[in-house]
């Protein structure tokens, strides 16, 4: 449940919820910092809600790259994919990248012509992206 507290002539409102992190936001007036605990409660309990990330893209494609990759066959040219998404969204903080940066990855790659003896999976990259 929400708990909203006025602290000088801001309004602090708090949700604590269990599963969740404790989260908080500072508004300049009563109503939007309701609306704003109503919303986030309300995405809680669809299990919607998504506590932001403070990894940056390029720590989350390191973690991948020593956790995960080895446990797949193709881990060598995984690693090499990696690499690649790891230069184009390396700075990026959170889990979803915004568009900017993923379109400069793969736009290249699915708008250039195919070379020959490659594969269109080797162009597009489609489970990475």
């Amino acid at each position: 449940m929400a708990s909203i507290r006025k602290r000088g002539e801001r309004y602090h409102a708090q949700i604590r919820k269990s599963g969740y992190p404790s989260i908080s936001q500072t508004f300049s007036s009563l109503t939007n910092a309701e609306r704003w605990a109503t919303a986030t409660e309300v995405d809680m309990e669809r299990n919607l809600y998504v506590a932001p990330a403070e990894d940056t893209s390029g720590e989350l494609l390191d973690r991948n790259e020593k956790e995960v990759s080895p446990l797949h066959k193709s881990h060598e040219i995984e690693a090499c994919r990696l690499k690649t998404l790891k230069k184009h969204l390396g700075d990026e903080i959170g889990v979803a990248p915004s568009r900017r940066p993923c379109s400069s990855f793969s736009d290249p790659r699915i708008l250039s012509p195919l070379k020959p003896r490659q594969a269109p999976s080797e162009r597009i990259q489609p489970p990475l992206l």
